[in-house]
Formats: C-alpha cells, sequence, structure tokens
C-alpha cells in the first residue's frame, strides 16, 4: 500500500477532527439584511444591517452572508484577519451592490458582490479602487465590479515594500468601465485567474467631474490633463502587473474601444488618447516594481483597433527591464503583440506556442507581432503569425542569444508575411520555420482556431519542457512532436468552436500550475462543504459535485508533486 495513504489511515480520528472540520470550533455565520439593525445579534433572524458591522465583529473561521439589497453608499473596511485554516469570509446571496472593499488583513475571502461608483480622491486607491487589497491568503472572485474610479482591483505592492501582499487569488470575476485598468496585480505569488475584463476608460465621469476644476488645472484642460503632473497618465488598459512571481491565466479582456477622435462623454466615449494595453507594466522607484518572473498562460486578448499614433491596441506592453516573463499558449489578436519599446530592455522574454493575430487591412503606425527592441536572451518559438500587415518578428539593438525558430506565418490573402528582421534587415529563415504556409484553421472567420488534422503546423514544433499542455489543457505532445500554436492537434476528438478558458490540472493542482502546493490547499478550503460544477478548478478534485474530506485525500496524496 502507497505510504502516504498508510499515514493518512493511521491519523483518520485526527484527520475527521481538524480536516473535515477545519475551521475554528467556534466559528460562526452572520447575516447582513437592508432590514437589518447593527444592534441586533447578527443571526439569520436578526441580521445587522451593515456589512462594516461583520467587519467590525468577525474573527479568523468566521462568514458574513450579506442579502439581497442596494448597500450603495457602503464601502467595508477590513482589518481584522482569519487565518491559513480559517479564512474570514464575505458572501453575496442574491444581488448585493455596494462601494467595495478596502482590505489591510489577510486570509479575507470577498465573494459575489457587485461593486460599482467607488469615490474619487487622486491616486488614492484605497478609496477609489473596487476591491483594494494590501495582505496575503486574500481571495477576491466571482464579483462584477463596474465604474471604480481608480482600477477594479488593486494589489498593493510598491518597490519599497514589494512583499506586503501576497499568494492572494483573483479569480472569476467581471470588470466593466473602470478607470484605468480592470487588475492592477503587484507585490508576490498572486494567482490572476478567468477574469473578464472589457470597457475600461482613460476618462472617467467621477474623474472628470473633480479634476476638470482642479487647483492645478486653472485653464479646465481637458482629460487626460497633458501637463499638469498631479494627474498627468490616465489611461485605459486591461490588466496591470508589478512586481514578481504571478500567474496570469485564463482572462479574456476585449472591447476596450477608443471611440472616435476625441473625447465625447454624450455618446458615451470617455477615451480620449489612451494607448490599450491588455497587459502591461513598468517600474520606477517610487510606485511600481517592474514585472519579473510572471507567467502568462491561455488568456485571450482580443484588441484589434488603430486610428493614431499612439491609439492602437497592444497585447504586451513592456517597458522597464522586465524579464523573466513567460508568455505561452495565448490567443493575441492584437495591433501590437509584443511592444518592448526603444528603451524598454526588456530581456529574458519566454514566448511560446501563441497565436498572434492582425488584420491585413492596418498599414499606419507600423503594426506587428513580436518586437524584440534591446530585448537580450529572449527565446521565440511554436507561435503561428496570421494576417500580420506589417512586421512578424524584428529584434533591433541589444540581440544577444535571442533564439528564434519553428514559427509559422501566413496571410489569409495569400500576400507574403515579412521576413524575420535585425535592425530592420530582412533576414534568412530559420532552419525550422514555415513561412507563407497555411496551418489549416478549422474556421479562422468564427475564430476558431484549432488546427485541422491536415495542418502542416501538426508534430513539427520544438519539444517545450515549459510548455505541457495547450490553451484548451490537453497534454502536449498527444502526436509524435509538439504541434506550432495555441492549439495541440488532438486526434479523434472534435474541438470547440472558440476560445475559452482550459480545464483545470491533474489530481490536487486546483489551479492548474503544475504543481500541487498550499495554493490547491486554500482554493479546497474556501470551498469546502460546498456544492460545485467547476470539479478540479473549485477543489473538487474526484469531481463528485461536492468539496468535502476526500478531494483533501486526494491533495495531500498528491502534496509535493
Amino acid at each position: 500500500m502507497n505510504e502516504k495513504i498508510i499515514k493518512v489511515l493511521y491519523i483518520t480520528p485526527f484527520f475527521l477532527l481538524v480536516f473535515f472540520f477545519p475551521t475554528s470550533a467556534n466559528a460562526a455565520s452572520y447575516y447582513v439584511s437592508t432590514t437589518g439593525n447593527d444592534s441586533n445579534s447578527g443571526a439569520q433572524d436578526q441580521p445587522w444591517k451593515t456589512i462594516q458591522k461583520a467587519a467590525d465583529t468577525m474573527v479568523a473561521g468566521d462568514t458574513v452572508n450579506v442579502q439581497d439589497g442596494d448597500y450603495a453608499s457602503e464601502r467595508v473596511s477590513v482589518t481584522k484577519s482569519g487565518s491559513s485554516g480559517s479564512p474570514i469570509t464575505y458572501q453575496a446571496e442574491g444581488t448585493v451592490v455596494m462601494k467595495g472593499f478596502k482590505i489591510i488583513a489577510s486570509y479575507v475571502t470577498v465573494k459575489g458582490f457587485e461593486i460599482a461608483n467607488t469615490n474619487y480622491v487622486r491616486w488614492h486607491e484605497d478609496v477609489s479602487s473596487g476591491v483594494y487589497v494590501r495582505g496575503a491568503g486574500i481571495v477576491v472572485e466571482e464579483n462584477y465590479i463596474h465604474d471604480a474610479t481608480l482600477n477594479g482591483i488593486h494589489l498593493y505592492g510598491p518597490p519599497t515594500d514589494p512583499a506586503v501582499t501576497h499568494d492572494c487569488i483573483v479569480r472569476n470575476n467581471r470588470l466593466y468601465h473602470n478607470e484605468m485598468a480592470g487588475i492592477r496585480a503587484s507585490g508576490r505569488n498572486n494567482l490572476i485567474e478567468n477574469n473578464e475584463v472589457w470597457g475600461s476608460v482613460q476618462c472617467h465621469s467621477a474623474v472628470m467631474a473633480v479634476e476638470d476644476i482642479a487647483a492645478d488645472n486653472p485653464n479646465h484642460t481637458p482629460c487626460p490633463y497633458p501637463g499638469i503632473s498631479g494627474i498627468a497618465g490616465l489611461d485605459a488598459d486591461g490588466i496591470r502587473f508589478f512586481g514578481q512571481g504571478h500567474i496570469i491565466r485564463g482572462n479574456h479582456i476585449h472591447d476596450i474601444p477608443y471611440g472616435p477622435l476625441g473625447l465625447n462623454p454624450d455618446v458615451g466615449d470617455y477615451n480620449n488618447t489612451p494607448h490599450i494595453d491588455c497587459f502591461q507594466t513598468w517600474g520606477d522607484q517610487q510606485y511600481h516594481e517592474v514585472g519579473q518572473n510572471i507567467t502568462f498562460e491561455k488568456n485571450f486578448c482580443d484588441n484589434l483597433q488603430s486610428q493614431a499614433p499612439e491609439e492602437n491596441g497592444h497585447g504586451f506592453m513592456l517597458q522597464s527591464g522586465a524579464n523573466n516573463l513567460t508568455i505561452k499558449n495565448n490567443i493575441i489578436r492584437a495591433y501590437g503583440g509584443v511592444n518592448t519599446g526603444p528603451t524598454g530592455h526588456a530581456n529574458h522574454l519566454y514566448i511560446y506556442n501563441n497565436l498572434w493575430i492582425n488584420n491585413l487591412s492596418f498599414h499606419s503606425f507600423w503594426p506587428f507581432a513580436v518586437g524584440l527592441d534591446n530585448a537580450p536572451y529572449s527565446i521565440v518559438k511554436n507561435n503561428i503569425f496570421y494576417d500580420q500587415p506589417y512586421h512578424t518578428i524584428f529584434g533591433v539593438g541589444d540581440i544577444t542569444d535571442q533564439d528564434i525558430d519553428y514559427n509559422l506565418a501566413y496571410n489569409s490573402d495569400d500576400s507574403q508575411p515579412d521576413c524575420f528582421r535585425i535592425d530592420y534587415v530582412c533576414q534568412q529563415l530559420h532552419a525550422h520555420d514555415l513561412w507563407n504556409v497555411n496551418p489549416k484553421f478549422v474556421n479562422p472567420a468564427a475564430s476558431d482556431f484549432h488546427l485541422q488534422l491536415s495542418s502542416p503546423a501538426i508534430n513539427v514544433g520544438a519539444t517545450l519542457a515549459e510548455v505541457i499542455n495547450d490553451y484548451d489543457g490537453n497534454s502536449r505532445p498527444q502526436g509524435i512532436g509538439f504541434d506550432i500554436g495555441a492549439y495541440e492537434y488532438v486526434f479523434g476528438v472534435s474541438p470547440t468552436s472558440t476560445p475559452s478558458s482550459p480545464p483545470a490540472g491533474g489530481p490536487g493542482d486546483a489551479n492548474n500550475d503544475g504543481a500541487v502546493d498550499g495554493i490547491d490547499y486554500v482554493i479546497w478550503l474556501n470551498h469546502y462543504n460546498t456544492n460545485t460544477g467547476n470539479g478540479s478548478t473549485d477543489g473538487d478534485f474526484n469531481t463528485d459535485g461536492t468539496v468535502d474530506g476526500i478531494d483533501y485525500v486526494i491533495w495531500l496524496n498528491h502534496y509535493g508533486t
């Protein structure tokens, strides 16, 4: 018998006490209702009136169930921490509308709220973000956050205190029409997974109401306030990332439009001159630690637009020496794919098995797929470049130890894709490149970029230990070799018709990062004793619809693998 299983059998009585009932023996469930009273006990038949009363009362292991209703004037300050085995949980029941959470604590879960219309104070994310996080082990999931006046979700972690926020999970949230970005992630080792971001704005009406008449704006310069140092820099992005060790996976970023040239609030156009990026990082000494050692996988970025030199949509904007970024199994439909900028000095970029899609009608403002401008020690392999009207891959400046091969390029109008360039001069193709070769997608017009059985991209890619599965979660390789592109052809299986978030990983691996570890335990714990149809993603490792002690045993027997 397996040694780990024997150990579990011997400790069964202790296990039943500690792990089947993992929260404190004194853990309490409280209730909040719009018809309640904060003088009540907080019991289901005597609910409190405010969520803040719950925040001021709860201790580790406690849960507050916030009942359906309008709490639009309430923003909750959370300063009490749970523990790694007993988080404090804020759970919405039905539609609960409120102004968000300021969390300066650890081991807290916020789930199921509609957060809208935060107050605006210049550069005070703790006031203006939908959910502001400063702590460890925070879980923010299944919320709908819209019209926040400075980032939908903000994980705090400046260069002066970069590890203050760590091991947090931001998952399955919907983020719409938020100022600046849907998510801003800093700190260490956070998981940003399966979120939808759309409609971010550069010039939110609540921001303009304050800044158009601010004391340092005597001439009423319009948003984005060029030349006014106190507020310059407003933009509209998907996810901004800083810090180290994050996994950013399965997110869908789309429909962040420029609108007509200029600012036109009367027609709902709050974007003046944004440089719209699905993912962006940069660094400075005071506020932003440049992104490092971060993995991006299975994201779908739909940002295919361009109307002015600074108004064109990008997948990745990497500045200030961003490094050790792994970009794999993503679908990037954008005017610019990877932009390292002339002074970005990004390095050690690992770009594997992605699909880079453009529009052949774009010719102005230099569209491109992967631009490696002073980006040494970078690897670009197993990518498909589709309908790129200008540059596909180019290297400029420092190209030390770049490794580029096993890529495929094709234009659907049969025009010749641009060559691989160094200092803008065409180079010979690499030994395993496939240029002007039709990848034979199933139905690209319907955004189905799976490979047909006859695709020349099957089995001809480089073998990459870093890419163990594909966009759909299928293991690589399926045949005698790796396929090129985001999808591995699965023999005898009909592919799905549209890009979708992949299923979770193997036994015990709830977050599908290839390792069974403490993060997977936290996911199991936060769904313990609940019913779910999401399988391993919610800690239901035996997929019987219930997250229970059996699933814990599965996690335990695979822990450390």
